[in-house]
């Protein structure tokens, strides 16, 4: 790269401009482990000034219904924390659409919710779950499988 500019913040480097073509801006990686919880900045800590919280928690699988059909169960996220997640089931009548779901259960302990409404006949609901931890980022928020940016939020 030429024609550059860098700057040193005292634990990172900050490169942009320049060429070959175009430029762009860079921040160059923070190797150390300011917090010595075993995870740097560059290995994706989230919050490298606190040891007890270093990566947003997995994403959550295996949401499947009970026999009473009102109950649903899901697999447990791994935790990006001391603390364990925190779980948000969201439920909304279009597949595709998340973006203001109802919550049927919000920032619980637990892999199990009850959503006792039914769906109107010919109708269907559609769920997805989200961890959080004191990242504090869902992880629900991401892509879909074709890439569209996938978000969720209580609706009313």
């Amino acid at each position: 790269r030429s024609g550059h500019l860098m700057v040193w913040t005292g634990s990172l480097a900050l490169v942009w401009g320049g060429g070959p073509a175009g430029g762009g801006r860079y921040v160059l990686g923070h190797g150390a482990d300011d917090d010595g919880d075993g995870f740097s900045e560059c290995q994706g800590d989230c919050n490298d000034g606190d040891a007890s919280v270093w990566f947003v928690p997995s994403e959550v699988g295996g949401l499947s219904f009970g026999a009473d059909k009102a109950t649903l169960t899901w697999a447990p996220a791994t935790s990006g924390s001391v603390a364990a997640p925190k779980y948000t089931l969201f439920r909304s009548p279009r597949a595709d659409l998340f973006l203001a779901a109802n919550c049927v259960a919000t920032q619980v302990a637990a892999t199990t919710a009850t959503d006792s409404e039914a769906p109107a006949t010919g109708q269907a609901f559609y769920y997805l779950v989200g961890a959080a931890d004191s990242c504090t980022r869902s992880t629900l928020d991401g892509s879909w499988s074709d890439g569209t940016p996938r978000t969720a939020t209580c609706g009313p």
